[in-house]
């Protein structure tokens, strides 16, 4: 019986018909995989929020300072920029996250919650006593105002009723320093950069996930968001949330 082999033609036409299948597929694929991550990144804002709330339980409903330089009490340093945090808060919100945590471990599980999923590696590092994190945390500014934007005021407390309500929002940023890029975690398939003077939704940037006082976390649509200044530096730092 004679074998019957596949020609280069036949052949060729496989491989033609698998590529056009991945083409398909890979769009559909990416979006779903980054639907997974905005699911992943709302449940570790939401973890953040759990851990703060418990320290402000035992801690006469006071959130941890983000103050730098400064204390968990805000009674010394100043802040000025929304995605760095001091490392004493950092370590309480960290332990908060998972309790068997060792304060200072840079490999520890509980900093897994503090990065959105969209995020490098990399993007955790310390200088001059602050640590750099991967969502903008929106409590515990003691005394400080930012000039421009919106305006809105930290919630310092589980009853600050003067506040704005948000606890923590995913990083939409305009002129991100070092690097000095703009940047949103959440474009169609991931992360998305663009140079400074674009706005986030012309570039590509889809929207946020937010988590408010009541620990709901919320995605909210470029459409819905406001810009406010989120550090006091120069050129201004944006931030959308």
């Amino acid at each position: 019986m004679r074998k019957h082999a596949f020609t280069i033609i036949e052949l060729l036409v496989v491989v033609a018909i698998i590529a056009l299948l991945v083409a398909i597929l890979m769009p559909a694929m990416s979006r779903a995989i980054e639907g997974a991550r905005r699911s992943v990144c709302a449940s570790r804002q939401h973890q953040i929020f759990l851990s703060v709330a418990g320290y402000a339980v035992d801690n006469g409903g006071k959130f941890p300072s983000t103050n730098y330089p400064g204390d968990l009490w805000g009674t010394n340093g100043d802040h000025n920029h929304t995605t760095w945090i001091n490392p004493k808060s950092y370590n309480v919100i960290v332990a908060g996250i998972n309790p068997l945590t060792v304060a200072g471990d840079d490999a520890v599980a509980g900093e897994l919650q503090l990065y959105c999923p969209n995020l490098q590696n990399d993007w955790r590092w310390t200088t001059s006593g602050m640590v750099r994190i991967g969502y903008h945390l929106l409590f515990g500014h003691y005394g400080t105002t930012y000039p421009g934007g919106e305006p809105w005021k930290s919630v310092t407390s589980m009853t600050d009723a003067s506040a704005s309500k948000f606890m923590s929002a995913d990083m939409i940023e305009e002129y991100t320093w070092s690097p000095s890029i703009s940047s949103g975690t959440h474009g169609p398939v991931g992360r998305v950069t663009w140079n400074p003077g674009t706005f986030p939704d012309e570039a590509g940037v889809e929207g946020g996930n937010v988590a408010y006082l009541d620990g709901g976390v919320v995605w909210r649509a470029m459409a819905e968001m406001m810009r406010y200044s989120v550090a006091r530096a120069t050129p201004r730092v944006w931030g959308w949330w």
